[in-house]
């Protein structure tokens, strides 16, 4: 394993593969009340 991780890159890849389901399922991420209540 190694010392040093690269968080940033994996955080951006997690937050890209979100937002890719999320288009699947048909969220509007614009609509600040859907991604409220999906976060909840």
């Amino acid at each position: 394993m190694p010392a040093f991780e690269n968080y940033s890159r994996e955080a951006e890849e997690i937050e890209r593969e979100i937002a890719r389901k999320g288009l699947v399922l048909g969220i509007d991420w614009e609509d600040e009340t859907q991604v409220h209540l999906l976060a909840r």
